[in-house]
């Protein structure tokens, strides 16, 4: 009698608080757990294994493997070189050095599938020194090819990415020295390009501030940027940079110095590359629209000059 009449106590009083609240309070409660189950759900979309990707759960898994095994009879040196080279390509897909070895390797092994395939199909009709010749060339250039084609993927990369850096770079600079004069900080003025800007400048900037949160020294963080971009103007703004800092100068004048340097390097080079373009047009004129002029105008009046001819 005393646990039933507990029971109804509590269950009165809930029912009392239910009805005391009100139906806006419930929709909100209510509105607030479904925000919480939105949240969780963007912040781990992939919790199920079985819903990630097939190249998670079958592919990286298999690169690791091999990649391993692979690391493990490679030279320190090398794998210290993939793992810089990486970073200047922007680890695509997450790639480290060991992963690449594993592409390095999976690549070989297609180029000496290539390599035997081509070798079978040659003609042996050929002279046996002409024959071991096709079999050589045949057989060493697919695996040349497949021994070198990640390393210039990755270059291509890299080098596309030092591109686009620098083309930006010099509107960067502008967007610091007005956010710095209006009074943000250094790194305040950095968070606000972050946030303004999109691609290669702002992923950079960002890993920047994050290591710089984590607790890196400002001038070793801006180094390790150049170290993945290695840009002249880059090198020369973050040089300005760290002897500023270490001398005391105001930060405003020394981007507003840099972001003049940088202004007046963009119009030489525009007036360089214009002055090198009549040189470079010159030869297509030659080979390729100068024929095409003489025939359409001297064209009509040659056919008329050999028809009198023939008729004389």
């Amino acid at each position: 009698m005393l646990l039933a009449a507990v029971l109804a106590t509590a269950f009165g009083m809930l029912m009392l608080v239910w009805a005391l609240t009100t139906e806006r309070d419930r929709e909100a409660v209510a509105q607030a757990i479904l925000d919480d189950l939105n949240q969780r759900q963007k912040r781990d979309p992939y919790s199920d294994p079985l819903r990630q990707p097939l190249s998670e759960r079958l592919l990286y898994p298999m690169l690791q493997r091999v990649g391993s095994s692979v690391a493990s009879l490679t030279p320190g040196g090398m794998l210290r070189h993939w793992d810089h080279l990486l970073d200047q390509a922007g680890r695509p897909s997450g790639l480290t050095s060991e992963s690449f070895a594993a592409l390095k390797f999976f690549s070989l092994a297609a180029g000496f599938a290539l390599g035997a395939v081509a070798m079978k199909f040659f003609p042996h009709h050929l002279q046996a020194a002409n024959l071991r010749l096709a079999h050589l060339c045949g057989g060493l250039l697919p695996i040349g090819a497949g021994l070198m084609l990640p390393d210039y993927l990755i270059g291509a990369r890299a080098t596309d990415r030092r591109r686009r850096f620098a083309r930006g770079f010099p509107d960067v600079v502008d967007l610091l020295v007005v956010s710095v004069e209006a009074g943000l900080s250094l790194d305040g003025a950095v968070q606000e390009v972050v946030e303004r800007t999109a691609g290669v400048i702002g992923d950079e900037l960002r890993r920047v501030l994050d290591q710089i949160s984590l607790g890196v020294p400002r001038g070793q963080a801006w180094r390790r940027l150049v170290e993945r971009l290695p840009i002249p103007e880059l090198s020369a703004f973050v040089a300005a940079l760290i002897q500023a800092e270490q001398m005391g100068t105001g930060i405003a004048q020394v981007l507003r110095a840099q972001s003049d340097a940088l202004r007046l390097r963009r119009s030489l080079t525009i007036r360089e590359v214009a002055a090198k373009m009549p040189v470079k047009m010159l030869f297509p004129m030659i080979f390729f629209i100068f024929p095409s002029v003489f025939i359409v105008v001297l064209g009509p009046g040659g056919l008329k000059i050999m028809h009198a001819m023939a008729n004389m």
